[in-house]
């Protein structure tokens, strides 16, 4: 089995009249188990069969746990680390990932719904925040993150989106030399396989053909989506393609990672395609890395231990090379610290025998800030509505035709970006607009989550908060540090800074529903009903939003900030050396010493293909000298 749903039998029982829980729903859900757990993975290798040789993976034999390089994590990064220095046919790969396959139900770009919260996710909850998240019990946040071959990659929204110039140019000033945006466009630009050809055609400077990474409008859009778009240009915002190097303040049809209505994950771009071709890659999954094996002496990492989670048995895989973490900002700090390369203190309060003493890993964390601004009900002329069995019908016509109102996003098409009076540099946003739908039964006041995002009657806007200046901590867990959840405290809008920007962001886009458009459409605002017991508008009323409304921007970094060795928290330095440590780097979102403008997932593969030529030319060139 690949993919296993929210159990929902608990809910039932506690609530047997729930919308969720009749007959028709429960049949429908079914329905999606049956042929959707399934993974098409399977078509593209065995992964144990290469060429005519099979190889039993689970025999220390002196030949299949021995590699030149062993990644961790099948992610955005180490699918693309996978693909990249694979292509050295005589140097052997291992990737090593704690999930399953990619499931089908994951291909479907309107079912996000149903991977949030299933066994492809991590769902891992931020501890009480002081601030935020007061909607949710105990004032915690869920962080959606993918376990699985892709990674979040595999269950996000599939959003492509770089951040501007101004952010790498930052990353440079912070001491990190070759992350300049001249440095990275060409990387970008490698990873890209634009299918908006009019849109390559007219910025072919920022923009790339032929990458693994397909990157496409929706093809299949929502009757409202265009209302939007023209409620921003209403307002005199210009529509612009937000993949560039000037401005980037304007409103823009979203680019997404799909293909043919199907989504593209970094493993469908980067390891389908090569996966059973490539006899120097081994792909071992549902195995978690539980330590790297570093020699205390030389401290040079030689290898990993792991546990192949279907037979609890404990393995060793060895690199003659190195040992890559790519497993991304939660678990990649968290794996360091198990293995001795944290801040002494709180390794010593846990018993972890201290081998470097680095203070920067699990600090620095840091998130975009999504607040659910405003709300509005559709009426019936204006709603996307389908009965279940409507939408069942939707599934298996997708299924043959990988077209029809799931091959889309719904509502949300558009993407925005504004500038309020915190931020000085010209052109640069600190703030982004999105769309959000859902389906609600309005009898019951009960939101309907087992509706695809392409049929909703309600509408919310999110404003997300570009530039936090709030930092929080990851902690390994006292309990049990190795299969208990890691602590996230995100600290959430506890700097000043944070607070101000997003209420000025509030203020921009609350002039949306003053457009002709929205009137004409009847989209009118209502108040947040965790705050409605406040005076509208007032700077109460807006910190009440900030409180109830929000939620994970979906892009933790920072928990191994890259940085020179003269910064107390760098844990890596601009060629992503572990500090203190040899043969031994962190390839993954964790390094970023500072939030992008914009969503994570393309930088990140950026920097897994920048990272994947430098090391190929520091071994290539030892062995030509040799």
């Amino acid at each position: 089995m690949v993919w296993q749903p929210v159990n929902q039998t608990e809910a039932c029982i506690q609530n047997p009249t729930s919308a969720s829980c009749q007959p028709n729903v429960l049949a429908f859900l079914s329905f999606l188990f049956q042929y959707l757990k399934w993974s098409n993975d399977k078509n593209f290798s065995d992964t144990k069969k290469l060429g005519k040789k099979t190889i039993d993976f689970d025999k220390d034999d002196g030949y299949s746990n021995n590699y030149d390089f062993i990644i961790v994590g099948g992610g955005s990064a180490g699918c693309v680390l996978a693909n990249r220095l694979s292509e050295v046919t005589d140097w052997k790969i291992l990737l090593l990932e704690t999930g399953d396959e990619e499931p089908i139900i994951a291909d479907i770009p309107a079912m996000g719904f149903l991977i949030s919260g299933s066994s492809v996710d991590y769902s891992y909850e931020t501890q009480p925040e002081p601030y935020a998240c007061r909607q949710n019990e105990g004032n915690t946040c869920t962080w959606p993150r993918g376990k699985v071959l892709g990674g979040s990659s595999t269950i996000n929204g599939m959003w492509y989106a770089r951040g501007v110039k101004e952010d790498y140019d930052n990353w440079v000033k912070l001491g990190n030399p070759g992350w300049s945006y001249e440095d990275v466009l060409p990387y970008f630009k490698k990873s890209e396989d634009q299918r908006d050809r009019k849109l390559a055609e007219n910025n072919p400077k920022n923009h790339g053909i032929g990458g693994y990474l397909t990157v496409e409008t929706f093809l299949e859009t929502s009757k409202n989506s265009k209302v939007i778009l023209e409620a921003w240009k209403e307002l005199n915002l210009t529509e612009i393609d937000y993949v560039t190097d000037g401005n980037s303040i304007g409103t823009a049809a979203l680019q997404r990672t799909v293909i043919h209505g199907v989504r593209q994950s970094v493993n469908g771009g980067y390891i389908r395609p090569i996966r059973g071709r490539r006899k120097n890659l081994t792909i071992q999954l549902n195995s978690k890395v539980t330590k790297v094996i570093i020699n205390p002496k030389t401290k040079q990492a030689v290898g990993v231990e792991y546990i192949k989670l279907k037979k609890n048995v404990t393995k060793t895989a060895y690199a003659t090379k190195e040992v890559i973490l790519s497993a991304g900002s939660i678990e990649t700090p968290r794996l360091l610290m198990l293995s001795g390369i944290g801040p002494a203190k709180h390794l010593k309060e846990l018993n972890v025998p201290v081998l470097k003493n680095l203070p920067g890993v699990g600090a620095n964390l840091h998130d975009h800030i999504n607040v659910k601004s405003f709300l509005f009900d559709l009426d019936d002329k204006s709603s996307v509505l389908a009965s279940i069995e409507d939408v069942q019908n939707d599934v298996v016509y997708w299924m043959n035709t990988h077209e029809g109102p799931l091959a889309g996003g719904g509502i949300s098409t558009t993407v925005t970006y504004l500038q309020t009076e915190y931020e000085t540099l010209p052109g640069v946003p600190d703030i982004q607009v999105s769309i959000g739908a859902g389906m609600y039964d309005r009898e019951k006041g009960e939101r309907l989550s087992y509706y695809p995002s392409a049929y909703y009657n309600a509408v919310s806007i999110a404003v997300t908060l570009l530039n936090p200046k709030s930092r929080g901590v990851l902690k390994l867990n006292v309990s049990d540090p190795l299969w208990g959840p890691p602590l996230i405290y995100a600290n959430y809008l506890t700097h000043p800074h944070d607070i101000n920007t997003t209420i000025a962001g509030i203020k921009l886009v609350k002039k949306i529903f003053g457009t002709k458009v929205f009137k004409d459409k009847g989209f009118k605002e209502s108040p947040l009903p965790s705050c409605a017991h406040l005076e509208y508008e007032t700077r109460d009323y807006y910190e009440c939003v900030l409180q109830y409304g929000t939620g994970t921007g979906y892009h933790p970094v920072g928990t191994c900030k890259m940085g020179p060795a003269s910064n107390p928290n760098a844990v890596v330095d601009s060629k992503m050396r572990v500090y203190g440590m040899k043969k031994l780097r962190v390839i993954d979102a964790s390094t970023m010493p500072q939030l992008i403008r914009g969503n994570t997932n393309a930088p990140t593969v950026m920097m897994a293909e920048k990272m994947s030529d430098v090391i190929k030319k520091h071994y290539l060139s030892q062995r030509k000298q040799k």
